[in-house]
């Protein structure tokens, strides 16, 4: 978590518009089918994930901007 706080300082301090969202249980390629699903893989496919990501972004790009 020392990483991801940092990172969201880092994004704070240079003014960007961004979101952090964590999904638990989830592994690295989540929206890549092809990775497969076995969950002692490193790459692992979340069917739930992706489509929970997928919502999250749409949701950001549809909130008004400020300019």
């Amino acid at each position: 978590m020392d990483v991801v706080n940092a990172v969201i300082k880092e994004m704070d301090e240079a003014g960007n518009d961004f979101r952090f969202e964590l999904y638990s249980q989830t592994h690295h390629a989540f929206d890549n089918p092809e990775a497969g699903t076995d969950p002692t893989a490193r790459l692992v496919y979340s069917p739930s994930s992706a489509a929970r990501a997928r919502l999250a972004i749409a949701e950001f790009l549809r909130e008004p901007k400020e300019h």
